[in-house]
């Protein structure tokens, strides 16, 4: 891989040395070697619990995914300095948690699959739990949940990244925000998925937020804008658990006006945690960050077909 000029002024692009690598593998390679510690880390980690559930541990952290919070970690580390060693434990940690919150919604959710293996923290998950069904829930509650489930954990580990790196105020804020925002972004890419998505692809159970009466943005953009009458029958259609037919008229047609306009959400949000990086000194690893949001609007708008 090399660093390639992008248009701008004083911006540096990442260039792939092979085309086959998708937009997000070409951000990873700028850490490839830490994140290989990472994964090693997160393996021995498995072995230090108590024999008896080793094998439970071992699964949930066996499908990798796509490590993008350990990604953001060591990229914020990057940006403002030298990554080290404690960047790499930072990585390991944020992974850890992020998988405990996986182990909590499976158990919660009775997901059948995650990541194409059979199944079995925070205040976020906690409150979204509580408005299971939750008609009254607005958009802006649903926001405020996704920030708390998921975009804090990305902040934190953009924030912590630089903090090790003893980043100044300003910049360790900067990448703080622009971690909660993407994060804020993926989570809704998630819940898309969810709707839009193909098991087959995905890995894992697909429709489980509307039949445990998670209502995401799409859910609730769908009831917001329809009629009357179609409210009160999608109501009545997701009280009574006949959720794979609200799932079909949320995924219907490429143009549809729910799904769309919650992809139109996070990728606003992606871009305007992009314009928040201007400030920062562009490097290689500021424009690893900068790829990461360009790889997840890609992946946003490939649920648009």
């Amino acid at each position: 891989m090399e660093i390639s000029a992008r248009s701008g002024p004083g911006r540096t692009g990442i260039k792939a040395s092979g085309s086959s690598l998708t937009p997000l593998a070409r951000v990873t390679q700028l850490v490839q070697p830490q994140l290989g510690q990472v994964e090693q880390r997160i393996i021995k980690q498995a072995t230090a619990f108590d024999p008896a559930i080793e094998g439970y541990v071992t699964y949930a952290i066996g499908g990798h995914g796509k490590r993008l919070r350990p990604l953001v970690a060591l990229l914020a580390g990057g940006a403002t300095g030298q990554i080290n060693t404690g960047h790499v434990d930072l990585a390991v940690i944020v992974e850890l948690i992020h998988v405990a919150t996986l182990v909590h919604d499976d158990i919660i959710d009775e997901a059948e699959r995650r990541r194409a293996q059979p199944s079995e923290i925070c205040s976020g998950e906690m409150i979204q739990t509580q408005r299971r069904f939750d008609l009254k829930l607005e958009v802006e509650d649903y926001l405020r949940i996704v920030e708390m489930k998921t975009g804090s954990l990305f902040a934190a580990a953009a924030e912590l990244g630089a903090t090790i790196s003893e980043a100044d105020a300003r910049s360790t804020e900067i990448l703080k925000t622009f971690g909660m925002r993407v994060g804020t972004a993926y989570q809704i890419y998630d819940d898309c998925l969810d709707i839009a998505g193909n098991e087959g692809t995905t890995g894992k159970t697909l429709g489980t937020d509307l039949r445990k009466g998670k209502f995401t943005l799409p859910v609730l953009i769908f009831l917001r804008s329809a009629s009357e009458f179609e409210r009160e029958r999608s109501c009545s259609l997701i009280l009574e658990g006949k959720c794979d037919e609200v799932s079909q008229l949320l995924k219907n047609g490429a143009d549809n006006g729910a799904l769309s306009e919650s992809i139109t959400t996070a990728s606003d949000l992606i871009r305007s945690a992009q314009a928040g990086m201007k400030a920062l000194r562009p490097n290689a690893y500021t424009e690893g960050l900068l790829g990461l949001g360009d790889a997840l609007r890609a992946m946003l708008e490939q649920l648009r077909t």
